[in-house]
């Protein structure tokens, strides 16, 4: 699908990508995508896994290099051999995967690469103050000098979002960045993120929670199969709409009738609890063809759960028993 001249407006002045395609031996998994981001926008990248959105992701961010295609960012070409060289072109990526070094701290983590230096040392007073600011604008309150290992993971997220936002970068590519996040994180990224559209920085914004994107976005992109199918002038659409674009049919229930679950007891938890404490005495049980739902705010223990139950982590008290075997 070429560009709509309808939709490009001053293009040189903020990122236009146009005709890109990459395929991967004979799977295609990109093809002719093309559209802009303007200076002080967000643009929402919509899709399903494998519609596409992470591979055009990756060569604006310098991962990935495509077959076919050119990108302008600012008024000239723009093709990044690197995620070093985008950088240094003001295009920064927080990916899904985290990307930290666990048993590096926390200021260490946020600049790396990049360390504050002074007489030939690093400045560790500075890189500790600067990070704990970033940190502190999006109410994450820890240590600089903590290592990253000893965070949970929306606080991992956190980090990472505060190291982007050190970049001084002109466009930013978010990857699902509140998958980890509880809703009051989510908000004070989503205040950063407008405080730094009011300054003229653009951003790519990919994302599963479809709620999100009236919130935070101006404009929405739609992919499926590597294609760009839709494009979308403002963000308040139907999430229907954006789902059938996505699926390419009519979708007459967003959530299909489930099946009743059998009558046997597949998992029982009983009296669990950790020795950090982050969870006590839970107790719950899951029958054959049964989905569970864990609910509860960021640090109420849901992950720690679940990882003392796959045996991630250790527990202090109570059983786990599996078709009845412990």
């Amino acid at each position: 699908m070429a560009l709509d001249p309808s939709h490009t407006q001053t293009p040189h002045l903020g990122l236009f990508v146009s005709g890109l395609c990459k395929s991967y031996g004979p799977v295609q998994v990109l093809a002719d995508a093309s559209f802009e981001v303007r200076p002080g926008e967000v643009v929402a990248l919509l899709g399903e896994n494998g519609a596409g959105k992470s591979t055009v992701s990756n060569i604006i961010a310098g991962s990935t290099k495509p077959d076919a295609g050119s990108i302008t960012w600012r008024g000239k070409p723009y093709s990044p051999a690197s995620p070093a060289a985008a950088i240094d072109a003001g295009v920064g990526m927080i990916h899904q995967e985290l990307k930290l070094l666990p048993d590096l701290s926390v200021a260490e983590n946020v600049y790396v690469g990049r360390l504050p230096m002074r007489g030939g040392r690093i400045d560790r007073a500075a890189m500790n103050a600067r990070a704990s600011a970033q940190l502190k604008r999006l109410g994450l309150d820890v240590s600089p000098d903590r290592k990253v290992r000893t965070l949970r993971i929306a606080a991992q997220q956190q980090v990472e979002i505060a190291k982007a936002l050190t970049l001084n970068a002109e466009l930013l590519i978010f990857d699902e960045p509140t998958a980890a996040l509880g809703s009051e994180e989510t908000e004070l990224l989503f205040q950063q993120i407008r405080k730094l559209k009011a300054e003229g920085m653009s951003f790519i914004y990919i994302s599963h929670r479809l709620d999100e994107i009236a919130e935070i976005a101006d404009r929405v992109v739609v992919m499926r199969d590597g294609r760009i199918v839709a494009r979308h002038e403002r963000a308040d659409i139907p999430v229907r709409t954006v789902v059938e674009q996505m699926v390419g049919r009519s979708v007459e229930r967003m959530f299909p009738p489930l099946s009743e679950p059998g009558s046997e007891t597949l998992l029982e938890v009983e009296n669990l609890s950790s020795p950090e404490r982050s969870f006590q005495n839970v107790s719950f049980s899951v029958r054959t063809g049964e989905i569970l739902g864990i609910a509860g705010l960021i640090g109420a223990g849901r992950t720690e759960l679940v990882r003392a139950i796959a045996g991630a982590d250790p527990i202090s008290s109570g059983s786990v028993r599996v078709a009845g075997k412990p």
